[in-house]
């Protein structure tokens, strides 16, 4: 993973990550409100980032679901 990172390339990410371009848009979303979590917490400026496994969904349709 951290070499993907590193090498900072989108397919090669995308087939780490085994995400199907269907499943882009949610995926991107579930990102978002992920860095959004850790940002607000803090963790980032403090260089630890952990993101929960599941991840609150935020407004949307998605959220109905």
């Amino acid at each position: 993973m951290c070499t993907t990172l590193a090498a900072n390339d989108d397919t090669a990410m995308i087939e780490v990550l085994q995400i199907a371009c269907s499943e882009m848009p949610e995926v991107i979303k579930t990102m978002q409100c992920a860095l959004e979590d850790v940002v607000e917490d803090g963790r980032l400026e403090a260089g630890v980032a952990i993101v929960s496994r599941t991840p609150r969904r935020r407004g949307g349709a998605a959220a109905a679901s």
